[in-house]
């Protein structure tokens, strides 16, 4: 099983598996990013995700994310080729664990809508 202690530095991949699993080890602890656009979140987004599209990544709008950049990122978007490129500017921006899980598609359980 895998533990927050297990995640590498920089930007990392897992599977929505182990994200969920994650997720009811670590209820309500997990930093959840959503880089869709606001209209895809709304069709539906992972349960206590915070929403922060790509596009405010890419020009440094980071509002709402921990100051502390030691704090583990889980992000994710439709199919998990956003959120690869969010993985890699928040590494660059100073965040030592971004770790993209795929997107929704994959995603193995219920959304919020």
């Amino acid at each position: 099983m895998l533990t927050l202690s297990d995640l590498p530095a920089g930007a990392s991949r897992i599977s929505g598996e182990q994200m969920l699993s994650l997720m009811q080890t670590h209820p309500n602890e997990l930093t959840i990013v959503d880089v869709r656009d606001p209209d895809e979140f709304i069709t539906g987004h992972i349960p206590d995700a915070y929403l922060l599209p790509l596009g405010a990544i890419l020009v440094g709008d980071l509002a709402g994310l921990p100051e502390d950049k030691s704090t583990p990122l889980f992000v994710y978007c439709r199919s998990g080729q956003r959120s690869e490129t969010a993985a890699q500017v928040l590494v660059a921006f100073g965040y030592e664990k971004v770790i993209n899980f795929g997107g929704v598609l994959d995603w193995p359980s219920t959304l919020v809508r």
